[in-house]
């Protein structure tokens, strides 16, 4: 769940469950209907977001890499990296 807002413009209220085809968008013009529905929904209320008008929103997600097209080195560097991002989300979930 997130907000964006430019001053003047909409509220853009998004909401992803799950995969990313099930990503999706209200447009609101009011804060107090976002607050409203952004506190339903971390309350877990039944029925948060009905009466919004949800849109699918379409991500452009990329194809996933070939390894046959990566060298050796930056498949390693891709590891690596992927391991570093998983020790900081684990240590901070743990403080």
């Amino acid at each position: 769940m997130q907000v964006w807002h430019e001053d003047g413009g909409d509220y853009v209220l998004e909401h992803r469950d799950g995969a990313p085809d099930r990503h999706s968008q209200a447009i609101l013009d009011r804060p107090d209907s976002v607050i409203s529905a952004m506190t339903r929904w971390a309350r877990l209320d039944d029925g948060w977001g009905s009466g919004l008008d949800w849109t699918p929103l379409d991500l452009d997600i990329p194809e996933p890499l070939s390894l046959s097209n990566l060298t050796r080195t930056n498949a390693k560097s891709l590891m690596r990296a992927s391991v570093k991002r998983s020790r900081v989300v684990t240590r901070r979930g743990h403080n």
